[in-house]
């Protein structure tokens, strides 16, 4: 089952209509288009100005009147649009195949439709006001190999290896599209989409194999080890936590909601606890009901608390 995301402040952006996202050529049009428009209308009003003084007064004010109703209507059709409601609905047997993995994943949805259709399905891409400065660094390193800030999050063109550390478990194509990855399996095809699952995806709640201890962990994001989930880079300072023992461990996601989740964990040994959603000071993690743990920042953006050796419930809460 998936879920819908309610809460600004720590899941990853739900996918919007990318037809904001304008690409520079067009967006170099559309100004030249727009500064033609104003010149025609400045050209016009002048010989409007000229004729009037021949005009009697309701010829004058029928010029005027019938100019203002072009022009708003002009401007009124960019925005008032009506678009056939096919294009915000997701096909019945695409939908059906995502109800049959109850396990918690992201999708990454590289069809370019021009209106992105509306579900419950969680997404790494978006176009949202509130999208944190620090996951548009690392969607723009992934993207552009530049990890610079962004108010808008780039147009993915295709599968980076990156978003295996961001649990993208499946890849929406346009049909007979080329395999979007070398560990991507097709495991849908049908007339709107054809549909992989990427094996080499991260799951959202799992314990580190090694640990890396830095400050900023931004200058590693992308390296194999990384992406593949063999080291796990965390913003600390201390070095009082045994990080490179091997362990047997097991995690559970009993409970999953906007603002609460609920882990069952079972280790051997003491060691970090990863959840891949977006950190947030405003999150606090509840070991066994009563011990309050530390969160620290994994992997630039993502959640990480050490949990003692053992049989426990590990629960993140928000504003509590």
């Amino acid at each position: 089952m998936t879920y819908t995301i309610n809460n600004t402040d720590h899941y990853l952006p739900i996918q919007s209509i990318r037809q904001s996202s304008l690409m520079r050529c067009n967006v170099i049009n559309n100004s030249i288009a727009g500064i033609s428009k104003q010149l025609l209308w400045v050209i016009l009003g002048l010989w409007i100005l000229y004729q009037s003084k021949y005009w009697t007064k309701k010829m004058q004010m029928g010029t005027i009147v019938l100019a203002v109703i072009i022009e708003m209507t002009s401007f009124a059709s960019f925005y008032i649009q009506t678009v056939d409601s096919s294009h915000f609905q997701m096909n019945a047997s695409v939908a059906d195949f995502f109800k049959q993995d109850l396990s918690i994943y992201r999708i990454l949805d590289l069809r370019h439709r021009p209106f992105e259709p509306v579900s419950n399905l969680q997404t790494i891409t978006g176009d949202r006001p509130y999208i944190w400065d620090r996951y548009t660094r690392l969607i723009n390193l992934f993207v552009t190999g530049h990890p610079f800030s962004s108010m808008k999050l780039p147009v993915i063109q295709k599968m980076h290896d990156g978003f295996n550390m961001l649990n993208v478990k499946y890849i929406l194509m346009s049909p007979n599209s080329k395999i979007p990855c070398t560990a991507c399996i097709r495991r849908y095809s049908g007339q709107d989409a054809d549909i992989y699952e990427n094996t080499n995806c991260l799951p959202r709640a799992f314990f580190a194999k090694k640990v890396k201890l830095v400050e900023n962990s931004l200058p590693f994001m992308g390296t194999p080890e990384v992406v593949h989930g063999d080291i796990v880079v965390l913003e600390k300072k201390s070095h009082d936590m045994d990080i490179h023992r091997q362990m047997n461990a097991n995690v559970q996601i009993v409970t999953y909601t906007n603002d609460y989740v609920r882990l069952h964990t079972q280790t051997n040994v003491s060691g970090w606890l990863i959840l891949n959603d977006i950190w947030h000071d405003g999150w606090e993690v509840v070991c066994d009901g009563e011990l309050f743990l530390d969160l620290y920042i994994a992997n630039y953006i993502f959640r990480a608390v050490y949990v003692s050796e053992g049989e426990h419930i590990v629960e993140f809460i928000y504003g509590n």
